[in-house]
């Protein structure tokens, strides 16, 4: 499975801390598609919350306009965290407010 392979990787050539926040990362690509977070094929540690690095590469990639995605991904984040975010001026900011 190219998910698990990729999160092996991560654990094989990363510290810990790099691993758990790409890890969140991949989470919420997972979850944003429909998946269940316990169906993600990685240890359950910090993945589910996305941290601001997480948060700021989901906004800043090519607008997304799925809105079941930003609303199963919205659940991944807290206030603080988006506010830390810096993302201004991404066309998927508006529609993670949806």
């Amino acid at each position: 499975m190219p998910t698990r392979d990729a999160v092996d990787a991560l654990t094989a050539r990363m510290t810990t801390d790099v691993a758990d926040r790409m890890s969140a990362f991949l989470a919420a690509l997972w979850q944003g598609g429909g998946s269940t977070l316990a169906s993600f094929p990685a240890p359950q540690r910090d993945v589910g919350h996305l941290d601001e690095t997480a948060l700021m590469y989901l906004l800043e990639s090519e607008d997304i306009t799925d809105a079941a995605f930003w609303n199963r991904v919205v659940r991944m984040i807290s206030l603080p965290i988006l506010l830390r975010t810096p993302a201004a001026g991404t066309g998927n900011l508006p529609v993670l407010d949806a």
